[in-house]
Parts: structure tokens; C-alpha cells; sequence
């Protein structure tokens, strides 16, 4: 069990750093394509013969039409979800981080320590919330791009984080029912 829990530690915070550095490419994405929008054309002409739409964290947009014309606000809209979409990601591969170090170094139940600690209920609930704040940030933003980028733009968002992020609440309220049962028992001893 040692051995999982130390390659959780390792990918949760290779994964919340790799999103903080998404997070900060998607700011600069976001620069980009505000101050440099006709130098967009150029950097995206690569990109032609793979296709014209981009993708991250379930948000996609195309970002050209038919004639191959860059829209700049395309990629805009994209660099907002995109920031606060890696952020989110980033804070939870952090409490996953944290949760799991928090558990490791408490397992000793002889002491009388228990995983039904307030601090990992909350950071599994915050999971939940983050998971279900992304599909919804991703709901805003596609609106935002409907008004403002028109009928043209083609734009997804994925919703199956809503269901992770409510499988996580349901979750922390079973951590937390099982911590008030422990407070029970433990008034009984």
C-alpha cells in the first residue's frame, strides 16, 4: 500500500505542477492573442493540415472558418477557459497531493489516528466542487462565445466532470458521517 501511495504523491504533484505551467502558457495565450492578433496567422498556419480546432480540459473551439481565417477571439475566449480550467486542475491534483500525504503519515490507527480527519473531508469536497466548477466555467465561457463570436464559431464542452465532481461530494459527506460516528465511538471509550 507504502508503494501506491508514494507513486500518488509523485504523479499528483507532477500533474499539479504541469497544470500550473498550463496555466501560466494559457495567460500567455491569452496576451498573444490580444496584443499580436495579426501574428496569429502565422503561428497557426502549422496547424491547418491537423485541423483548425483546439482542445483543453473538455473545452474545444474551432478557431478558424472555412476559409482557413484565424478568428483572434476564438483564441481569446479559448486562453480564458483555459486559465481558469488549469488552474482548477491544478488545485485538485494538489489536495490529491495533499490528501494522500496527510493520510500516509496518519494510517497508524493503533494511535487512535483515522482518515476521517476534517481536513481531507475538506479537500475531498473541494474536489467535487472544482470538478463540477470547470464544466461549468467551460458552460459560461461557450455562452460568452456564442454572444460574442456569433453562430459561426463552433464550440464543445465536456460535462462528465459534473459527475465526478458530485461522486467526490457524496463522498466527503460519507467521510463525514464516518468522522461523527468515530467522535461517537471514541465518547463511548
Amino acid at each position: 500500500m507504502k508503494g501506491i501511495n508514494k507513486a500518488t504523491i509523485i504523479i499528483a504533484k507532477i500533474l499539479e505542477v504541469g497544470y500550473w505551467i498550463a496555466t501560466v502558457c494559457m495567460i500567455i495565450l491569452l496576451v498573444y492573442s490580444t496584443a499580436f492578433k495579426s501574428q496569429l496567422s502565422n503561428v497557426v498556419s502549422d496547424m491547418k493540415d491537423s485541423g483548425l480546432e483546439i482542445s483543453a480540459s473538455g473545452f474545444e473551439i474551432m478557431i478558424a472558418d472555412e476559409d482557413g481565417n484565424i478568428n483572434a477571439k476564438a483564441i481569446t475566449v479559448f486562453a480564458i477557459d483555459g486559465i481558469m480550467a488549469s488552474a482548477l486542475m491544478a488545485m485538485i491534483f494538489r489536495n490529491v497531493y495533499l490528501i494522500v500525504k496527510t493520510a500516509n503519515g496518519k494510517t497508524n490507527f493503533s494511535k487512535g489516528n483515522s482518515p476521517f480527519q476534517k481536513d481531507i473531508i475538506r479537500m475531498i469536497r473541494e474536489i467535487g466542487i472544482f470538478c463540477i466548477a470547470i464544466s461549468v466555467i467551460g458552460i459560461i465561457v461557450q455562452t460568452v462565445a456564442g454572444v460574442v463570436l456569433g453562430s459561426d464559431i463552433e464550440v464543445s464542452v465536456r460535462l462528465d466532470r459534473i459527475v465526478i465532481g458530485l461522486m467526490m461530494i457524496c463522498l466527503s459527506n460519507y467521510f463525514a458521517y464516518g468522522s461523527e460516528l468515530q467522535k461517537d465511538v471514541d465518547g463511548l471509550l
